[in-house]
């Protein structure tokens, strides 16, 4: 077993360890030091600052429109330069800057989730031409982070059913956590089937797939202790790109590009 699979085993636990507490916090079952901070359990996200410029929505566009511009950047580079390992670094930057492009969309429509609604939007008087248009965006913002996983063969079917799901039947205030379940199960999967595991497949599972829950639950437990006035969500954001470039930094001037330790596995 490789470094890279161990770690991908760690962020399916992971990701369904925060969902199950997120779901098992919702029923009133978590208290004390153990239970979710309030503000994220009420807008599903940690949310600074709603009615300024300074609204965590905002600071993940802000942050995921250069973050993209410096992943798209470096890729090209790698890929100029026949840098091996830093495709993953060069599919990315169209997801991350359609995230921020989502969060901008969720500020311009409120952002603040448990306050419209708490039950799925199956059962929201929606015209059918705003949820279309709501399924089209969630499609095309799945779509552009599933595509930046190599393993995933068919990222648009995957994309169209979790839009279906989110846009549908999910309650509002569990979108982020249907959101990371969602990307990180079916990525960690698709990367454990892999055929073509190397160096690279384990620095980049441990520099970028793992980092990212564990920013989840900074978000879920401390907001209200101190992350809400510090950025709040835009911290996960920005966790995603700020991987993706110290990834690129490794893979290209420290890794070898030679191959000689590509088959070495933990016993």
């Amino acid at each position: 077993m490789r470094l890279g699979d161990i770690a991908h085993a760690f962020v399916l636990f992971n990701t369904v360890a925060f969902m199950l507490a997120v779901i098992v916090d919702a029923l009133g079952l978590l208290s004390g030091v153990f239970a979710l901070s309030g503000s994220f359990k009420k807008h599903g996200f940690c949310v600074t600052a709603p009615a300024t410029l300074a609204n965590s929505h905002l600071l993940c566009f802000y942050g995921d429109t250069i973050g993209a511009l410096a992943v798209a950047i470096l890729g090209r580079s790698g890929a100029r330069s026949g840098t091996k390992g830093v495709d993953a670094v060069a599919r990315s930057s169209a997801g991350v800057f359609g995230h921020g492009v989502a969060h901008l969309a969720l500020w311009n429509a409120g952002g603040a989730f448990g306050d419209v609604a708490a039950g799925p939007r199956i059962f929201e008087p929606v015209p059918a031409g705003e949820g279309l248009v709501r399924l089209a965006g969630l499609t095309v913002f799945f779509g552009l982070l599933f595509r930046s996983v190599g393993s995933i063969s068919a990222p648009w079917l995957h994309s169209v059913l979790h839009a279906a799901t989110l846009s549908l039947l999910v309650p509002p205030r569990f979108s982020f956590t249907y959101v990371q379940t969602a990307l990180m199960l079916v990525a960690s999967v698709c990367e454990l089937g892999r055929a073509d595991k190397d160096i690279f497949y384990d620095v980049h599972a441990l520099m970028v797939s793992l980092p990212v829950g564990f920013f989840g639950w900074l978000e879920a437990m401390s907001c209200d202790v101190f992350l809400i006035n510090m950025g709040g969500h835009a911290w996960y954001d920005w966790s995603i790109w700020i991987s993706l470039i110290a990834y690129y930094f490794v893979a290209r001037y420290a890794l070898p590009q030679d191959g000689a330790v590509a088959q070495k596995k933990i016993a």
